[in-house]
């Protein structure tokens, strides 16, 4: 359903292209007009506690300059996505990447691209877990158990001189996936029972958390769970520079999503110079040459041009 206000030449070159992609490392083709804002699940089954990483990618079919426009409670940019359970029942709202969405006056880059990856568990889901589960051990937020549907909005406006040449308002289609108890995912269930064989992390120290999950990270290089240990690993993260990581882990089986939401990580937090993080995104690009990654690495490149929607550490 595609509704707009004020049609005119402006309308016809937003295109927006959202994917759940986890796993997949091809990039989903631009969409017709008609067609504008789509959600697609690479599987449709996730173990409890396991991330569901959504790749949201905006594109203007032609390159144009131009802001976004403040629309809808100054969330500039950034894709409604409402949780809705199996019955069609709204449970939650919320939006893609708040900090590298939102921010207001975002210029659209001269490609007309604009990428990122949101986890869905840490965007709706709770600390209600299963005692002695991985999502237990680490601190994970978790969807329920039960059966769900996604639906994803946008409402979007461009300008070259700061008022509304038009705006777009899009709802795509939703999409059904569930969550399941860890014992119906024997693959997952495997690696994080062996995982949490012998851990304590209730008792032990910071240090000693961010110890083990080091040791282990190698292990979930294929996982879903990668992000997830890979965070609890602390400070230790930073021993490495990003774009090392995001090739042993292309190399080793790690899935598209899960290297661009820690590329994300890495280069919003990373207390490095912008220069030295341009450096990493460009050796990124190299590397990987196409898909969800580079396309978020892109999308950091221009905003370290803009320096908005993150703390700068300086040029």
């Amino acid at each position: 359903m595609v509704q707009t206000n004020q049609m005119n030449t402006t309308t016809s070159r937003i295109i927006l292209a959202v994917a759940v992609l986890a796993g997949l490392d091809v990039m989903p083709t631009a969409c017709s007009a008609q067609d504008a804002l789509q959600c697609a699940l690479a599987k449709t089954r996730f173990a409890s506690g396991e991330p569901v990483l959504v790749y949201c990618r905006l594109v203007c079919a032609q390159p144009a300059t131009g802001r976004f426009v403040p629309i809808d409670g100054g969330n500039v940019g950034a894709i409604q996505l409402t949780l809705l359970g199996g019955d069609g029942r709204e449970l939650r709202t919320g939006y893609t990447n708040e900090r590298s969405l939102r921010p207001q006056n975002q210029d659209i880059s001269a490609t007309g691209e604009f990428a990122d990856v949101t986890d869905l568990t840490a965007l709706f889901g709770d600390y209600r877990v299963p005692q002695g589960s991985i999502a237990d051990h680490l601190h994970l937020c978790s969807l329920p158990i039960g059966r769900y549907k996604l639906l994803p909005s946008i409402s979007v406006g461009t300008s070259s001189l700061g008022s509304p040449d038009s705006i777009v308002a899009v709802v795509g289609k939703p999409i059904e996936f569930e969550v399941v108890a860890p014992e119906e995912e024997p693959k997952t269930l495997r690696l994080t029972a062996a995982f949490m064989r012998d851990a304590r992390f209730h008792s032990w120290t910071h240090q000693e958390r961010e110890d083990y999950c080091r040791k282990w990270l190698p292990r979930f290089q294929g996982s879903e769970f990668f992000s997830a240990v890979y965070l609890m690993t602390g400070p230790q993260m930073a021993d490495e520079r990003v774009d090392k990581t995001i090739e042993r882990l292309r190399q080793n089986g790690g899935s598209a999503l899960t290297r661009a939401l820690i590329l994300a990580f890495r280069i919003r937090a990373d207390k490095a110079r912008d220069a030295a993080k341009r450096e990493v995104l460009e050796n990124v690009i190299r590397s990987e040459r196409e898909g969800p990654v580079v396309e978020c690495a892109r999308t950091w490149k221009e905003r370290l041009s803009q320096r908005k929607g993150y703390r700068s550490k300086g040029r």
